[in-house]
């Protein structure tokens, strides 16, 4: 067996090249920080969950209305209060005037329902038919209880252009203020995904 030495030039070399290797990345991982946030989705919150139509656009200044109120569908009693109720209309509507969007009494461009699920799961199938609107946008599902659902409705033509689900109300030991909050945040996330 040959025994090969390296000659000493060369193998200085080479230390040098790993001693400024390992300090380029002892520097690299002392530069990275790394910072923790608070998460921007509260407990008992499900991501939002959009599908629309191909070519639809809710550009700024078109108008809408409302088809109905919004409506708590359940099949027992339920536990959201009239004021949040209100206070997601109200900041609907507040959200989509910020983003130039008109409310008018007729002749809208497009109409918004609102619907939250109380109880047992809903069919996007039942839905169709409680609003007595057009099936439209393939993709069926079931929402489970506490989901809000919004869409935006075609006035002549009844069709879905646009619809958007979020599991809000799920969770039974939030205060007032918390369910508030929650709902401010997933309002903005609706009026921001409708408006892309």
């Amino acid at each position: 067996m040959t025994l090969y030495t390296l000659p000493a030039l060369k193998l200085n070399a080479c230390r040098r090249f790993t001693v400024l290797g390992l300090s380029a990345v002892f520097v690299s991982l002392i530069a990275c920080t790394t910072t923790t946030t608070e998460s921007l989705t509260p407990r008992y919150t499900s991501s939002l969950v959009s599908v629309r139509e191909p070519g639809f656009v809710f550009a700024q200044g078109d108008s809408y209305n409302w088809l109905g109120e919004v409506e708590v569908v359940a099949n027992a009693e339920h536990k959201i209060k009239e004021s949040t109720i209100a206070h997601i209309h109200e900041t609907l509507e507040r959200d989509l005037a910020a983003r130039g969007y008109r409310k008018v009494p007729t002749g809208a461009d497009h109409l918004i329902a609102a619907t939250i699920i109380a109880g047992d799961a809903v069919s996007e199938l039942d839905l169709i038919k409680r609003y007595d609107i057009s099936p439209s946008l393939a993709q069926q599902t079931d929402y489970e209880a506490g989901t809000l659902v919004l869409r935006v409705i075609s006035p002549v033509t009844l069709r879905t252009h646009w619809r958007a689900a979020m599991e809000l109300f799920t969770d039974p030991t939030e205060s007032d203020a918390e369910r508030i909050i929650k709902v401010d945040k997933a309002v903005d996330a609706f009026v921001r995904q409708l408006a892309e």
